[in-house]
């Protein structure tokens, strides 16, 4: 093996098929990338040059460039980690263009199916545990669980309390109480019309949040935290909080206002568009399925 670390018996790595060859700009930037970590600075490094199948670079440059990557243009998909997208410049290239979304329609897609069974992975199942415990509890006392959200939020919200009230059904005990604060189109575009956005569900909670009650929040953000967004979530959190309620947040992002506010916080930790949004929506949906069988399986085992 001589200094440019050629090997004939190794073939060079190259972008998968079906896709475009990297653009030659994007290719001398990547050899920039990598040349401080070959020996000699990398003069002789091509395009074509195999860096780690032929042992030019060891494995604690493979960690330096894939930090190098994520921090200069964007997160790599674990999908996208394989030996063969890392192995030569032009490879790294073509793996760059991906993930940048600069190549076809197609790649977005996969980011997000990739990104959702690695956040699905990642789960924080005791913060779910624990919201399950508080609408138990609210279930065991006679309290109401209330939902809202904005937007997409506000059908996962509606969805949530449809299949609190149904699939938590056991036969011989009483049902959850459960109501979704954005699913009157009257109430919720009179107190906009009067009061303004932020008193939509604060002013629709009034009469039902006390001690035994929860308030679950659904929301991509969280609400800002200055309030140029979303202000409703967390005015009707903190009415929640005066009351002594518990409240619940599923968030994305970095959870915001409402993440701030809760007593259970469930955040699906995504920042990177256009997947983050519908991506966080999605998982939304199925925290929300694991609360409500969570609930169910709680009533069974504490209630008989």
């Amino acid at each position: 093996m001589n200094a440019t670390g050629e090997n004939m018996n190794l073939p060079a790595g190259e972008p998968r098929a079906g896709h475009r060859p990297a653009r030659d700009t994007l290719d001398d930037e990547v050899l920039a990338l990598i040349r401080p970590a070959a020996p000699d600075g990398g003069a002789e490094l091509r395009p074509d040059t195999p860096l780690f199948s032929s042992g030019l670079l060891d494995s604690l440059a493979l960690e330096e460039i894939h930090a190098a990557i994520e921090e200069r243009w964007a997160p790599i998909p674990p999908t996208e980690l394989t030996r063969a997208n890392l192995d030569t410049p032009a490879a790294i290239a073509a793996m760059v263009t991906r993930i940048t979304r600069e190549e076809t329609s197609m790649t977005v897609m996969r980011q997000l199916v990739s990104e959702a069974g690695r956040l699905v992975d990642d789960l924080v199942m005791d913060d779910i545990e624990r919201a399950a415990g508080l609408l138990f509890e609210s279930w065991r006392t006679g309290g109401t669980i209330l939902s809202c959200g904005n937007g997409g939020s506000a059908s996962t919200a509606s969805h949530f309390a449809a299949d609190l009230a149904k699939l938590t059904i056991v036969p011989g005990l009483p049902r959850i109480r459960t109501l979704c604060l954005n699913d009157n189109a009257s109430a919720f575009s009179a107190w906009t019309n009067d009061e303004g956005f932020a008193t939509v569900y604060e002013e629709q909670a009034r009469p039902w949040l006390d001690s035994a009650s929860v308030l679950v929040l659904f929301s991509v953000h969280g609400g800002a935290r200055g309030g140029e967004v979303s202000a409703n979530l967390p005015a009707v959190a903190r009415l929640a909080k005066e009351r002594g309620a518990a409240v619940i947040a599923v968030t994305g992002f970095d959870g915001g206002a409402a993440g701030d506010l809760a007593d259970a916080h469930i955040n699906i930790p995504h920042h990177t568009e256009p997947v983050a949004t519908p991506l966080v929506e999605s998982l939304h949906v199925l925290v929300h399925h694991a609360l409500c069988v969570g609930v169910r399986s709680l009533i069974l085992e504490k209630a008989a």
